[in-house]
């Protein structure tokens, strides 16, 4: 495999990683909203999450990932697109 390759598949993995754990967060809060108790709280509850009641952490790329990854997205598509003709 291509270093560039092997770079963009680590970067995939890091993008995949960085939605689990959010994912993850969300299924746990969801589950407590679950065990809290009545309907009417569970209503409250999501209508206060739905209004801004908390907020997600996103992580960002770095300005060098991004760069890394946009290369290695041309490249593909170029390679591709010539396959093509």
């Amino acid at each position: 495999m291509a270093k560039e390759d092997i770079r963009l598949l680590e970067l995939a993995i890091e993008s995949l990683e960085n939605k689990r754990s959010s994912i993850e967060e969300e299924i746990a809060d969801l589950r407590s909203r679950l065990r809290k108790g009545s309907s009417k709280g569970r209503a409250a509850a999501l209508r206060s999450t739905a209004k801004g009641g908390k907020k997600r952490r996103r992580r960002r790329m770095s300005a060098a990932t991004r760069r890394a990854l946009s290369e290695s997205m041309k490249k593909r598509w170029a390679e591709k697109k010539r396959g093509r003709k």
